[in-house]
Parts: structure tokens; sequence; C-alpha cells
């Protein structure tokens, strides 16, 4: 938990801790002032419930900013796993598809997609997982012949549905990070299925 707070630059966040510190002096002053019974209780309703409010809010501030922050290989191959494992058409435009190995768990379900014709796949560097796939039914664009390579990799589920969902990876200092958008409203799924399109256009398959 505690190394993750160095990627949350929302000062929001902070500005709750120095509430709950405020929250816990006047706490303090409470209990120890000679104010009547009746006003002591009102305050200790409001310091509570401003002390659960503001608790609440630092919580959803620390997951919007910690969601998905990896440290190892591991956690990002299984979020990976999770994040294909949904119905419908997936797309995966990856560098190599290194995050999969053959026969392993990931591998098992992006071959069931591949056999409903359900996957795509867009790399710079074949891969044997890629190659296998590929005879099950599995799109594959190669794009090696120009000199280019997204510094983002990233993969849409529920493709060509109404409910289509992206998950962008990238570097950011000693972690990887992975943010997820929905169709609707966000201009880094556009920009993502533009670069798609862009990629499939120019590669051979």
């Amino acid at each position: 938990m505690f190394k993750n707070l160095k990627h949350i630059k929302d000062w929001n966040f902070y500005e709750k801790i120095f509430s709950l510190i405020a929250d816990a002096i006047i706490t303090v002053f409470a209990i120890n002032s000679d104010i009547p019974l009746f006003l002591k209780n009102i305050v200790w309703i409001f310091i509570i419930g401003y002390f659960i409010l503001t608790l609440l809010r630092m919580i959803k501030i620390y997951n919007t900013h910690t969601k998905n922050i990896f440290h190892s290989d591991n956690e990002i191959k299984k979020y990976m796993r999770n994040w294909v494992n949904n119905d419908g058409h997936t797309v995966i435009i990856s560098r190599d598809l290194s995050w999969v190995s053959l026969h392993d768990d990931t591998y098992k379900i992006l071959l069931d997609k591949a056999q409903k014709h359900e996957l795509s796949i867009i790399l710079k560097k074949h891969s044997e997982c890629a190659c296998e796939l590929k005879k099950y039914g599995a799109e594959i664009y190669d794009y090696s012949d120009i000199d280019y390579t997204p510094e983002t990799r990233f993969t849409f589920i529920h493709y060509g549905r109404s409910n289509p969902r992206l998950a962008i990876g990238y570097q950011e200092g000693e972690v990887r990070k992975i943010k997820e958008f929905d169709k609707s409203g966000a201009i880094e799924y556009s920009l993502a299925e533009d670069l798609c399109t862009l990629l499939k256009k120019v590669s051979k398959k």
C-alpha cells in the first residue's frame, strides 16, 4: 500500500490527511472541554460523520490513483489474463506478445477465441504463440516492415460491439501502469482505435 503513495499526485488526497489530523485535534479538545453534554454529543456526531466522509473520499482517491500499478511481470500477466477472458472479439496490439506463454492459461483463453474467430493480434515481432494461434484462426498482423514501434501497448475487448473497452499499458518510472477506457466519451479510445486501424493497413498478414 505505502509503496503506491508516491504515485498519488492529487493534492486532494493529502488535504484529506491534514483534515483527519485536524479532526483528531478537535476531538481531543471536545473530550477535555467543559461544554454541556448535549452540545458535546452534537460535536461528537459531527466529528464522527466528518471523519467517515473524509476517510471514504481518501479511499476513493487512493484507489483511483493506484489502480492497476504493477511491479512485476507476473502481476501484468495475471491482469492481462483476466482482461482478455471476456466474451466477444479481442484485439491485441503488442510488440511480441511476451506476456503469453505457450500452453499457459492465457494462451488457452486466446486459443479458444482464435477458434471462434474472435481474436486479432497486431505485433512487431512474431512469437511462437502468435504463430500457433494463427493456425487456429487468429488474425495476425505483422508491422515489422515499418521502422516504428508504439511506446504503449493496448488491448481492446468486446471489439465491434456496442460496449467495447480498451486497456492501455505504459511505463512510468519503475512501475508499469494500465489504464482502462470505455468508448463513450474517451479521446484515448478514439486515438488508440485510429492507431490500430493504421497499423492494420501497413501490416502484412
